[in-house]
Formats: structure tokens, sequence, C-alpha cells
């Protein structure tokens, strides 16, 4: 039976997400890196990296990214080929997806 930390890493990753974010208070952790953080609660969220900006970093530039809520790319990869999802995901003859319900819905 898998953990709860192993079912939401597992739809982190499979859903194009690369950690959790709570910009509330200003932390994110990678999603390889959950069990490091106590902190995991409510208020993450599902979140990517971006570098970060030292102008307006709280922690003056001191880090290499910052996890923001939201994924990198409009729309999760197709579970079935890989290419993006979104209105027009048009690879019903090539591998057999419905869209967006090929991926949860989202």
């Amino acid at each position: 039976m898998p953990t709860v930390r192993e079912i939401l890493v597992d739809w982190l990753k499979a859903n194009g997400y690369e950690g959790l974010s709570n910009p509330r208070q200003a932390c994110g952790c990678e999603v390889d890196d959950l069990e490091l953080c106590a902190a995991v609660g409510e208020e993450c969220e599902a979140g990517h990296k971006v570098p970060c900006d030292p102008e307006t970093c709280e922690a003056d530039g001191d880090c290499p990214w910052h996890m923001v809520p939201g994924r990198k790319e409009a729309d999760p990869p197709c579970r079935d080929c890989g290419k993006p999802l979104g209105a027009n995901h048009a690879c019903v003859a090539d591998c057999g997806s419905k869209g967006k319900e090929a991926a949860g819905g989202d």
C-alpha cells in the first residue's frame, strides 16, 4: 500500500509539478525533498521552480531558485504520448487519449 508521501510525489510528477510552494511563508521544497520539510501542510500548493532574482529575493539572492505555485507549462503532459494536453490535444488517433481527461481532468 503506498504512503501519503508516495501518492503526493507520484501525483506531482505525473501532473508536471516540481515540488510544493507555500507563498504565505515564502518557502518551497522540491518533489524529491518533501521529507526534509517539516512544514508540509494545508497551505502548500503544487508548484515549479523559477530562478532566484537577487533584486526581489527575501534571502538577498543567496539561493539558486524559488518554488512558486503552478506549473511551468500551461498544460500537463499526456500520460500516453508525453505531448502537452490542452483544448487542441489531438493525439486520440496516435495514443488513444481523450484530451484533458487523460491527465485527470485538470
